[in-house]
């Protein structure tokens, strides 16, 4: 009697191991495809996103003065967290294709049998926000980088466990080599992040 109750409590954590990472790899995969087909829609709106960044040099050729359409940039992050989470909605919803096998706990099975549509995701918001890289590309030479990243917050659900799940998606949407000496002092107005909640 020992041994079946064993074998059955064994059974259900590994099942439920399997299941929560078959639920965070396919979040992952249709929260990328959610995020990247949003930022595309949003960039083609924006022209490409042209005249995000302003860059100014004095006589001498050094940059004088570099900053950021701070109003263009929080709309556009306000929208891009709003559409990413409406079109993770359309193509998944939280569910998540599982193979009966997984169900058996043991992972040399977990990709065989038919395939069932399981409610493993909660997804309570998507957070959107920029962010600045500055690097040396040489003598007097800065490549300057915006990203886009989106942060969601998750939690997975399965066999009576749930499991917070954090990953950042990183798209870049500007990239500018810049010649001449670079100030210290980075004008990014007030950028603020937004998110969208469910």
């Amino acid at each position: 009697m020992f041994v079946l109750v064993f074998v059955v409590c064994r059974n259900y954590f590994c099942a439920s191991d399997i299941l929560i990472n078959k639920g965070e790899a396919s979040f992952e995969a249709d929260m990328t495809k959610a995020f990247y087909s949003a930022a595309n829609i949003l960039t083609i709106e924006n022209d490409g996103c042209k005249d995000l960044v302003k860059v100014e040099k004095d006589e001498s050729g050094n940059v004088s003065f570099i900053s950021t359409d701070a109003l263009k940039l929080n709309a556009l992050v306000k929208r891009l967290a709003e559409k990413t989470i409406e079109n993770y909605e359309v193509l998944a919803s939280g569910t998540t294709e599982v193979p009966i096998g997984a169900f058996t706990g043991f992972r040399l099975f977990s990709g065989l049998g038919a395939k069932v549509k399981l409610k493993l995701i909660m997804v309570t918001s998507v957070k959107c926000d920029f962010v600045n890289e500055f690097t040396s590309a040489g003598i007097n030479q800065t490549s300057h980088r915006l990203y886009i990243t989106t942060v969601p917050d998750v939690y997975v659900v399965a066999a009576g466990r749930k499991k917070y799940y954090k990953t950042e998606i990183r798209l870049l949407v500007y990239d500018n080599l810049i010649v001449g000496k670079v100030p210290e002092v980075y004008l990014n107005g007030s950028i603020a992040g937004y998110t969208a909640y469910k």
